[in-house]
């Protein structure tokens, strides 16, 4: 076993005599079986490198390709054991010089508008405080939000009651399809017994994921209208499937990954 460590580099035979010394006897053996294969493979990727400086690839692609992807990579240090470690690469903001840039994206997220951007920091600066809580900054905080929530209402044509803010789509659409089959009631849906809802094999992914747990409960019949050619929904297939006891019909307006209205 000791010999196994003549090969090694000097600071890792050096470091397992050391381990090997300073650990109890029976374990000295182990000690110098875990340095040695790892010792012996740094010491083949050092000789390899070396190799190739020297004479060049030799003619072999593979060490090309490897040469070429190490460049690629950008610069590289020997961390333990000689495995190359990257550096970690600090995306570059984009400069005035650089083209204005085509966003295509806006189904996903939109950039807001510079007054819409200054009426949320001015929200934030003046009523950051908890609407819930019943001092005077926590008030301000509630008015604000119920002044949000009537624009809204006015916006939609509902009732300020009936307006709801979630952190986003997906508890909006778990909100909205719980709600809709709890009121639907299990047995006053159709022919299965269920709460039949009609929806499109292109909807949210959040939709879809939903739907298909409900289905698995026995809580929902699904019924999925197929789209054309183009993504759009066809609106006699959706007509063809109201037949009655339909909860819910949840079809997108506008697609949020091909953009189809």
């Amino acid at each position: 076993m000791w010999s196994a460590t003549t090969s090694c580099p000097s600071f890792l035979r050096r470091s397992a005599i050391l381990a090997a010394a300073s650990a109890p006897r029976w374990s000295a053996p182990m000690a110098i079986f875990i340095w040695a294969p790892r010792a012996f493979a740094a010491e083949r990727r050092r000789t390899r490198r070396k190799a190739e400086k020297q004479v060049g690839t030799g003619g072999d692609p593979r060490s090309r390709e490897c040469r070429c992807r190490r460049r690629r990579r950008g610069p590289r240090r020997e961390g333990y054991f000689g495995r190359p470690i990257p550096y970690a690469r600090v995306p570059v903001p984009p400069s005035p010089e650089d083209p204005v840039p085509v966003y295509l994206d806006n189904n996903a997220t939109t950039q807001p508008l510079p007054e819409v951007a200054e009426a949320v920091g001015a929200c934030l600066r003046q009523t950051w405080a908890n609407p819930s809580s019943v001092h005077r900054a926590g008030q301000a905080a509630r008015h604000a939000v119920e002044l949000a929530r009537a624009s809204v209402a006015r916006l939609i044509g509902a009732a300020p009651g009936e307006v709801v803010f979630t952190s986003g789509a997906t508890e909006s659409i778990n909100l909205a399809i719980r709600g809709v089959v709890a009121s639907a009631g299990k047995g006053n849906g159709g022919s299965s017994g269920r709460a039949v809802v009609v929806t499109t094999p292109i909807e949210h992914e959040a939709v879809r994921e939903l739907l298909g747990e409900l289905s698995r409960r026995g809580l929902v019949e699904v019924r999925t209208a197929p789209v054309g050619r183009s993504g759009a929904v066809e609106p006699e297939a959706i007509a063809s499937m109201m037949d009655g006891g339909v909860a819910l019909v949840n079809v997108m307006w506008v697609n949020n990954e091909t953009g189809v209205i």
